[in-house]
Protein backbone atom coordinates (compact mmCIF):
# COMPACT_ATOMS: atom_id res chain seq x y z
CA UNK A 1 0.00 0.00 0.00
CA UNK A 2 1.26 3.49 -1.29
CA UNK A 3 1.41 6.36 1.73
CA UNK A 4 -1.57 8.01 -0.83
CA UNK A 5 -3.87 5.34 0.07
CA UNK A 6 -2.55 4.89 3.95
CA UNK A 7 -3.70 8.61 4.23
CA UNK A 8 -6.55 8.38 2.48
CA UNK A 9 -7.53 5.46 4.38
CA UNK A 10 -6.45 6.77 7.76
CA UNK A 11 -8.71 9.92 7.31
CA UNK A 12 -11.45 7.57 6.64
CA UNK A 13 -11.17 5.32 9.73
CA UNK A 14 -10.70 8.71 11.67
CA UNK A 15 -13.81 10.54 9.95
CA UNK A 16 -11.15 13.20 9.53
CA UNK A 17 -11.44 14.80 5.72
CA UNK A 18 -9.10 17.59 4.42
CA UNK A 19 -10.13 20.77 2.08
CA UNK A 20 -8.43 23.77 0.04
CA UNK A 21 -10.52 26.78 -0.02
CA UNK A 22 -9.67 29.64 -2.32
CA UNK A 23 -10.66 32.91 -0.72
CA UNK A 24 -9.96 34.70 -3.98
CA UNK A 25 -12.35 32.66 -6.08
CA UNK A 26 -14.54 31.45 -3.57
CA UNK A 27 -14.23 27.82 -4.46
CA UNK A 28 -12.91 24.87 -2.34
CA UNK A 29 -11.46 21.79 -3.11
CA UNK A 30 -12.30 18.68 -1.03
CA UNK A 31 -11.01 15.47 -0.54
CA UNK A 32 -12.64 12.35 -1.42
CA UNK A 33 -12.99 11.31 2.21
CA UNK A 34 -14.93 15.21 2.69
CA UNK A 35 -17.17 14.85 -0.77
CA UNK A 36 -18.81 11.64 1.33
CA UNK A 37 -18.70 13.04 4.61
CA UNK A 38 -20.88 16.22 3.26
CA UNK A 39 -22.57 14.66 0.37
CA UNK A 40 -21.39 16.89 -2.13
CA UNK A 41 -21.45 16.58 -6.07
CA UNK A 42 -18.94 16.66 -8.86
CA UNK A 43 -19.42 20.10 -9.50
CA UNK A 44 -20.03 21.20 -5.80
CA UNK A 45 -16.91 23.68 -5.43
CA UNK A 46 -18.71 27.08 -4.84
CA UNK A 47 -18.65 27.69 -1.15
CA UNK A 48 -22.32 29.17 -1.36
CA UNK A 49 -23.10 25.14 -1.14
CA UNK A 50 -22.65 25.57 3.30
CA UNK A 51 -25.99 27.72 2.47
CA UNK A 52 -27.68 24.33 1.86
CA UNK A 53 -25.35 21.97 3.80
CA UNK A 54 -24.54 24.13 7.46
CA UNK A 55 -27.75 23.62 9.79
CA UNK A 56 -29.70 26.64 9.34
CA UNK A 57 -29.49 27.55 13.74
CA UNK A 58 -25.69 26.88 12.73
CA UNK A 59 -25.28 28.79 9.82
CA UNK A 60 -25.32 32.88 11.05
CA UNK A 61 -22.69 31.75 13.89
CA UNK A 62 -20.20 29.72 11.21
CA UNK A 63 -20.78 32.66 8.49
CA UNK A 64 -19.64 34.91 11.36
CA UNK A 65 -16.60 33.00 12.68
CA UNK A 66 -15.35 32.28 9.15
CA UNK A 67 -15.16 35.99 8.40
CA UNK A 68 -14.05 36.85 11.22
CA UNK A 69 -10.80 34.39 10.93
CA UNK A 70 -10.68 35.49 7.51
CA UNK A 71 -10.60 39.11 8.10
CA UNK A 72 -7.71 38.86 11.07
CA UNK A 73 -5.97 35.92 8.97
CA UNK A 74 -6.22 33.43 12.42
CA UNK A 75 -7.21 30.54 12.53
CA UNK A 76 -10.43 28.67 12.56
CA UNK A 77 -12.10 26.29 14.65
CA UNK A 78 -15.89 25.41 15.15
CA UNK A 79 -18.52 22.98 16.12
CA UNK A 80 -21.58 22.65 14.38
CA UNK A 81 -24.26 20.63 12.44
CA UNK A 82 -24.62 20.09 8.77
CA UNK A 83 -27.47 18.37 6.82
CA UNK A 84 -26.07 15.70 4.63
CA UNK A 85 -26.73 16.93 1.13
CA UNK A 86 -28.09 13.50 -0.50
CA UNK A 87 -29.33 11.75 3.18
CA UNK A 88 -30.37 14.90 4.64
CA UNK A 89 -29.03 13.35 7.70
CA UNK A 90 -27.62 15.48 10.53
CA UNK A 91 -24.04 15.54 10.95
CA UNK A 92 -21.73 16.86 14.10
CA UNK A 93 -18.77 18.63 12.63
CA UNK A 94 -15.58 20.02 14.24
CA UNK A 95 -13.77 22.26 11.62
CA UNK A 96 -10.31 24.07 11.68
CA UNK A 97 -8.48 25.80 9.59
CA UNK A 98 -5.14 27.50 8.72
CA UNK A 99 -5.26 31.03 6.96
CA UNK A 100 -3.00 31.36 4.04
CA UNK A 101 -1.90 34.70 3.36
CA UNK A 102 -0.35 36.27 -0.07
CA UNK A 103 2.23 39.01 -0.81
CA UNK A 104 -0.05 41.22 0.16
CA UNK A 105 -0.83 39.99 3.39
CA UNK A 106 -3.94 39.28 2.80
CA UNK A 107 -5.96 35.93 3.26
CA UNK A 108 -5.82 34.41 -0.19
CA UNK A 109 -6.31 30.30 1.24
CA UNK A 110 -7.42 28.51 3.83
CA UNK A 111 -6.36 25.15 4.37
CA UNK A 112 -8.32 22.94 6.80
CA UNK A 113 -9.91 19.91 8.31
CA UNK A 114 -13.11 18.72 8.96
CA UNK A 115 -13.96 15.39 11.09
CA UNK A 116 -17.76 14.06 11.81
CA UNK A 117 -18.08 13.59 15.44
CA UNK A 118 -21.76 12.98 15.57
CA UNK A 119 -20.82 9.41 17.36
CA UNK A 120 -19.15 11.58 20.27
CA UNK A 121 -21.57 14.35 20.39
CA UNK A 122 -24.74 11.67 20.91
CA UNK A 123 -22.30 10.12 23.30
CA UNK A 124 -22.32 13.26 25.16
CA UNK A 125 -26.02 13.82 25.45
CA UNK A 126 -26.73 10.22 26.26
CA UNK A 127 -24.29 10.76 29.05
CA UNK A 128 -26.15 14.46 29.82
CA UNK A 129 -29.68 12.94 29.75
CA UNK A 130 -28.76 10.24 32.33
CA UNK A 131 -26.95 12.81 34.49
CA UNK A 132 -30.05 14.90 34.54
CA UNK A 133 -32.18 12.00 35.62
CA UNK A 134 -29.69 10.98 38.12
CA UNK A 135 -30.23 14.12 39.69
CA UNK A 136 -33.51 14.26 39.31
CA UNK A 137 -34.06 11.26 41.10
CA UNK A 138 -31.88 12.33 44.41
CA UNK A 139 -33.50 15.54 44.65
CA UNK A 140 -36.93 13.91 44.72
CA UNK A 141 -35.32 11.29 47.31
CA UNK A 142 -33.98 13.93 49.26
CA UNK A 143 -30.54 12.72 48.25
CA UNK A 144 -27.08 14.68 48.23
CA UNK A 145 -24.43 13.72 45.75
CA UNK A 146 -21.15 14.71 46.29
CA UNK A 147 -17.68 14.25 45.30
CA UNK A 148 -14.64 13.73 47.23
CA UNK A 149 -11.03 14.58 45.13
CA UNK A 150 -7.99 13.21 47.15
CA UNK A 151 -5.12 16.10 45.35
CA UNK A 152 -6.72 18.54 45.99
CA UNK A 153 -8.68 18.02 49.48
CA UNK A 154 -11.52 19.45 48.10
CA UNK A 155 -15.60 18.24 48.27
CA UNK A 156 -17.64 18.86 45.36
CA UNK A 157 -21.35 19.15 46.04
CA UNK A 158 -23.98 19.23 43.73
CA UNK A 159 -26.91 21.88 44.30
CA UNK A 160 -29.00 19.50 46.34
CA UNK A 161 -26.15 19.19 49.15
CA UNK A 162 -26.07 23.20 49.92
CA UNK A 163 -30.34 22.10 50.10
CA UNK A 164 -30.32 19.31 52.66
CA UNK A 165 -27.14 21.28 54.72
CA UNK A 166 -28.85 25.05 53.91
CA UNK A 167 -26.19 26.19 56.56
CA UNK A 168 -23.29 25.59 54.58
CA UNK A 169 -21.55 28.19 52.06
CA UNK A 170 -19.18 25.89 50.98
CA UNK A 171 -16.94 23.20 52.10
CA UNK A 172 -13.27 23.52 51.33
CA UNK A 173 -11.91 20.79 51.99
CA UNK A 174 -12.87 16.94 53.21
CA UNK A 175 -12.08 17.49 56.92
CA UNK A 176 -15.07 20.55 57.04
CA UNK A 177 -16.98 18.75 54.74
CA UNK A 178 -16.81 15.80 57.66
CA UNK A 179 -18.24 18.06 60.19
CA UNK A 180 -21.77 18.17 57.99
CA UNK A 181 -21.60 14.45 56.91
CA UNK A 182 -21.39 12.77 60.58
Amino acid sequence: MDSQSILLEAQRISKIAIYEYDVLEGTFEPSPEMISMMGFAKSDRDVSIIEKLIHPEDLPLFAEKLSTAIKGAKDFFHIYRIHHLITKKVKWISGRGKMIRGANGKVVKMIGTVQDISEQKHAEEKIRKLTDRVLLAAEIANLGVWEYDRESDEIFWEDQMYAIFSDVLKPLNYHDALKYLQ
